[in-house]
């Protein structure tokens, strides 16, 4: 109980600014005594309520801006599809007595087409899986040589979706996922000058050509923060065909495995009956030989 006090009272307070303090769901969204209640009857999705406005919070403390607009591609709570396109920003001018040793900056624009994928236990966590395409630009130095330059990116996405809180009028959702590709990209290696004031570039480490790098690279870690008129609990839902082919599957494996086990436990009762018998005989034959001898 405290715990849901401290949560809404701190949502309260981020979402002040925006003059929507106090509109809350009703009380009976979400579960109840344990028990989840049956998905809401949500109509159909137009314009604005197909849209959801993200910001990643993990780049926001690396002191990186950024934001994120996903597109559902169907308009109703059983399209599973969406794209999205989303921007990141943080580009520092160079100053004029003193230039900074450690920099970080980033631009960066990112399209990515999502799969959403509920399964028939039906949860309020919704896993999705994704491919995504990127390009922009970076300045990155954490040592005493720097690199910048273009960078292009390819490469795929997987995470979860979650509700966070319901208001009348929109909801939150918590996204948690990561994304890992093919980077591609050229260097200018710089260092700082003697006094600080310039950079001074450093040819003998750059690469003028763009190039991929030779390993996987994470390319985005996300903890965001959605803004969606409807909440992922009410969205990408299974059609009742779909719900139909997966249930049949799932007794197909269980049907399956049954038989293995029953063909196993065939083969192990046939087994034990053939070694009886072995025994037994062993035993006849002992028999046999000793009544030869008291004849004898």
């Amino acid at each position: 109980m405290l715990r849901k006090e401290f949560h809404t009272a701190f949502l309260a307070l981020m979402l002040i600014p925006f003059g929507v303090f106090g509109q809350e769901a009703p009380a009976d969204a979400g579960t109840k005594d344990g028990v989840e209640e049956e998905v809401q009857e949500v109509p159909l999705l137009k314009g604005i309520g197909r849209l959801s406005l993200k910001f990643n919070a993990v780049d926001l403390l690396c002191t990186v801006p950024n934001l994120g607009l996903e597109f559902d591609l169907g308009n109703d709570k059983y399209s599973q599809r969406s794209l999205s396109l989303s921007a990141r920003y943080n580009w520092a001018e160079p100053r004029q007595n003193y230039q900074s040793y450690n920099i970080l900056n980033v631009f960066e624009v990112r399209t990515e087409y999502r799969q959403y994928m509920r399964g028939l236990v039906r949860s309020k966590r919704v896993p999705y899986a994704g491919m995504y395409l990127s390009g922009g630009s970076y300045s990155m130095k954490f040592s005493p040589v720097g690199h910048q330059g273009l960078m292009y990116g390819l490469g795929a996405s997987m995470g979860f979706v979650t509700p966070l809180h319901e208001y009348r009028k929109f909801a939150i959702d918590l996204e948690i996922g990561g994304s890992v590709g093919i980077c591609m990209r050229n260097s200018e290696a710089y260092r700082l000058s003697e006094d600080s004031r310039y950079y001074v570039t450093v040819p003998q480490e750059s690469v003028g050509y763009v190039r991929p790098v030779f390993w996987p690279v994470v390319s985005e870690l996300r903890v965001a923060f959605v803004f969606r008129k409807v909440s992922v609990k009410n969205r990408y839902q299974l059609t009742t065909e779909q719900t139909k082919i997966l249930r049949q599957r799932a007794d197909e494996a269980v049907t399956r495995k049954n038989r293995e086990n029953r063909k196993k436990r065939e083969k192990d009762v046939t087994s034990d009956a053939g070694s009886s018998d072995i025994g037994t005989t062993d035993a006849g034959d002992t028999d046999g030989g000793q009544s030869d001898g008291g004849e004898q």
